[in-house]
């Protein structure tokens, strides 16, 4: 069985393209072949993804309420897979407003549907963005949102029996409190092959949004772990990875 590196990185991006570029590189490297993030939306951040002679596939699509990117993006290696297909899955087609007030577009997921090159296997992979729990509607919308995952993943294996899949992104619940992890065990996870990649892999320090919290999760099919990567300057968020046996 081959194993497969996934990364994801969230977060707030620094003004200086220098920066995320130099994440894009570290990122795509270390056996890495997979790769989702968020909150990427500018013409500015694309180009930083869309290396012409990198090598790397890039789904990043526009956002049709805004004119602007879709705030994931996913990202795989073409030496390593081949893309089939790609299609964005709205997960709720209800407009929020923030606790500042700022409307936000509805919720979607980018999906790349990819086979792996060496031994055929095909994999779906997804980035989400989940939304906080600071209003009322934002927290009932959590749930909106998880429950369309876990649809599609039922509708993708009941469809498609040998298909893989791998979703990751920005949960918005710290997955280092237990009740956090019933939650997506409960609303993401329950009747689906799925499994939360940081079960049994929960750091003793660190986090992926501060010195404790780990907001970003990885959601798969595959089993494996994550475990923390190295900080950058980069965006507010420290990025990770994980392991899996295809």
């Amino acid at each position: 069985m081959p194993t497969i590196k996934t990364f994801h990185n969230s977060g707030r991006w620094d003004a200086s393209d220098e920066l995320l570029e130099r994440n894009v590189h570290r990122m795509r490297t270390g056996g890495r072949t997979l790769g989702t993030r968020t909150e990427l939306t500018t013409a500015a951040h694309h180009a930083e993804l869309s290396w012409p002679d990198d090598g790397w596939g890039v789904y990043h699509p526009t956002n049709p309420e805004t004119g602007n990117r879709l705030d994931c993006a996913v990202e795989w290696d073409q030496e390593v897979w081949r893309r089939v297909e790609s299609y964005v899955l709205t997960l709720n087609a209800d407009r929020l407003h923030t606790a500042r007030g700022f409307l936000l577009p509805p919720s979607r997921m980018p999906v790349a549907v990819l086979e792996h090159r060496e031994t055929g296997r095909m994999l779906e992979l997804g980035a989400f963005h989940l939304q906080l729990a600071n209003t009322a509607r934002r927290q009932a919308a959590w749930g909106v949102e998880t429950a369309a995952i876990r649809r599609h993943s039922v509708d993708v294996r009941r469809q498609h029996p040998g298909w893989e899949q791998i979703y990751q992104g920005d949960g918005n619940r710290n997955q280092r409190l237990v009740v956090n992890r019933r939650l997506v065990e409960e609303h993401l996870l329950a009747g689906t092959r799925l499994r939360n990649c940081w079960e049994g892999h929960i750091p003793r320090s660190g986090g992926t949004h501060g010195p404790r919290s780990i907001l970003d999760l990885t959601v798969s099919t595959v089993r494996g772990g994550s475990r923390l990567l190295p900080d950058d300057a980069s965006s507010d968020h420290r990025p990770y990875e994980t392991e899996l046996q295809l």
